[in-house]
């Protein structure tokens, strides 16, 4: 009897662990700063992920590659004043 009860225990905490390992595997963070792009089987998808946490499922064959992101910037005017003044970041 007492055989049988610790059987159920271990495969109870062997499901418990498995579960625990899928969801662990599956909860995916993109740091501030990065996109993550998702990739199935290895051919990357359309599927972006912004900074935060996203669930992507880990019993298929997918992943999430996260890459850098700078914000660019143009300014245009018509005043050719403005348009020939240096900015403080182009000053050396």
């Amino acid at each position: 009897m007492i055989a049988g009860v610790m059987v159920g225990v271990l495969v109870v905490a062997a499901l418990v662990a498995a579960v625990w390992l899928v969801i662990r595997n599956s909860l995916v963070r993109v740091p501030m700063g990065q996109l993550g792009l998702l990739v199935v089987r290895g051919r990357s998808t359309d599927t972006s992920l912004l900074p935060g946490l996203h669930w992507v499922t880990a019993l298929r064959q997918r992943q999430v590659v996260c890459y850098p992101v700078v914000e660019l910037s143009y300014r245009a005017s018509s005043d050719p004043v403005v348009n020939s003044r240096p900015r403080p970041a182009d000053r050396r």
